[in-house]
């Protein structure tokens, strides 16, 4: 709780983004509220899954269990899978971005992956899982929605990373959402860091969802590589390019939930 009022207190609107830049991505990408066709194909397979009670083999790499398991497909989608309205930041993102190479860590059933690569038609999509049950259900998905251009690859995230930057070349956008560990999460974020493009983005899954992971988020805000950062709350995301004289971290939040800071600016 004291993190979410933290967050809140320090949040600014984009009435308080003073960087031309900054403030033309925060009104394209977090405060933009176009709906997309893509977005109700997309949920009504979210439903799909949601309501599916089969139990599928489940090997859970993401923090340090490696136990096989049985977990039912509904309680993977109601845990695992990215939110909605985090999904839609990230369609709108590639959307902004027009990245020619997009990696994803942590497929999970494949709904962030799929919104990424409706987000972009032309973008290559990677993205690493470590689970084969669960590959197997996200494939399906894509094909079923027609993305032909998502490249999955499986296995633990330590070996298979490598691999995956070497097939995708240059980096232009990453989602990091896998193995929500401190150490896991500052190593996978600098290795992607010498494969990306000069201004490409990269988005930090769950920031705060531990001590760790909030130690992790202010390692990368600190690296020399990284010109701006922005504190979503549940997901913080990373510039990398030189647009910016100054470096700047914000935390960030829509006008709606601080709509007196509009006449603040005035």
């Amino acid at each position: 709780m004291r993190s979410v009022l933290s967050y809140y207190w320090r949040a600014k609107s984009v009435y308080q983004i003073h960087s031309p830049f900054l403030f033309e991505f925060c009104t394209q990408v977090l405060d933009e509220s176009d709906r997309y066709y893509a977005f109700e194909y997309i949920e009504t397979e979210r439903q799909i899954l949601l309501q599916s009670h089969k139990d599928i083999d489940f090997l859970e790499l993401g923090a340090g269990n490696t136990a096989l398991t049985k977990r039912k497909i509904s309680e993977i989608a109601k845990t695992s899978l990215s939110s909605p309205w985090q999904c839609e930041i990230l369609f709108k993102l590639v959307k902004f971005q027009n990245p020619k190479t997009v990696l994803e860590i942590g497929t999970s059933l494949g709904i962030s992956c799929a919104y990424m690569a409706a987000g972009n038609l032309a973008s290559q999509v990677y993205t690493l899982e470590g689970n084969s049950s669960s590959l197997d259900i996200a494939q399906k998905l894509w094909a079923k929605l027609g993305y032909d251009h998502i490249c999955p690859i499986l296995g633990n995230f330590d070996q298979t990373l490598d691999d995956a930057l070497s097939m995708v070349g240059q980096v232009d956008l990453a989602f990091i959402d896998g193995n929500h560990r401190e150490e896991a999460t500052v190593d996978y974020f600098q290795r992607i860091l010498e494969k990306c493009s000069n201004q490409a983005i990269l988005v930090i899954d769950d920031i705060y969802w531990s001590a760790g992971m909030q130690r992790a988020w202010e390692k990368i805000k600190n690296d020399n590589k990284v010109s701006a950062t922005i504190d979503c709350y549940y997901f913080g995301i990373v510039f990398l390019d030189d647009r910016f004289k100054d470096r700047q971290h914000i935390s960030y939040l829509d006008a709606k939930y601080k709509i007196w800071q509009r006449y603040l600016s005035e």
